[in-house]
């Protein structure tokens, strides 16, 4: 086990982490950005038409709380990686309550 976390293989993890959250915001964002709006154009196809919610569901909401919320978090605890198991803890409704959404969706 490693000193109060603060190794170079805990730095690594918690960089990757890191990194992999921004690239997960980023990817959420672009479908906010650029495929939802398209939804609301006046010619878009008939099969589509009103069927935002069931196609990209609660996306927005889930975009707010990573970018907002979990990456902002998880980039302070960079001095003291051992501090995400707390981020995690905080937010493990949160979380689940996605989780559950996305499989009782799908």
């Amino acid at each position: 086990m490693c000193d109060m976390c603060t190794c170079r293989s805990c730095s690594r993890v918690l960089q990757e982490l890191i990194q992999t959250e921004r690239d997960y915001v980023s990817s959420l964002g672009f479908i906010v950005d650029n495929y939802i709006p398209e939804m609301s154009r006046d010619d878009v196809i008939e099969p589509l038409r009103g069927k935002r919610g069931v196609i990209f569901g609660n996306i927005e909401k889930i975009h707010l709380f990573h970018s907002r919320s979990f990456l902002q978090e998880l980039e302070a605890c960079q001095q003291t990686p051992l501090n995400v198991v707390d981020v995690f803890l905080r937010h493990v409704s949160h979380l689940l309550t996605y989780i559950l959404t996305y499989l009782l969706n799908y």
